[in-house]
């Protein structure tokens, strides 16, 4: 197999945690997701390694909730900043 064609994907693992946004629209909330670790692989092995980098997370933080995503790219460390309201077009 030619390494050109080898194609790697990032295991992004986050605490993700609730935060207040603002009154507007009656009150909303925001997901803020912190990297706790970033692992290199290839495509074949993303979801197994996903599903154990998620339990083991899960284990060792309890009370956290944690998710880990496949993903094209290393995590930032950190959401960067609130997001800003919206109001939809429909109101």
């Amino acid at each position: 197999m030619s390494l050109k064609h080898l194609v790697y994907y990032w295991i992004n693992v986050y605490e993700v945690t609730r935060h207040y946004g603002g009154p507007e629209g009656g009150g909303w909330w925001y997901d803020r997701m912190h990297c706790l670790s970033s692992a290199r692989t290839t495509r074949r092995r993303a979801e197994e390694k996903r599903e154990r980098f998620e339990r083991t997370f899960q284990s060792a933080n309890l009370g956290s909730n944690i998710t880990a995503l496949v993903e094209d790219h290393r995590s930032q460390s950190h959401t960067r900043e609130a997001p800003e309201y919206e109001r939809s077009s429909s109101t």
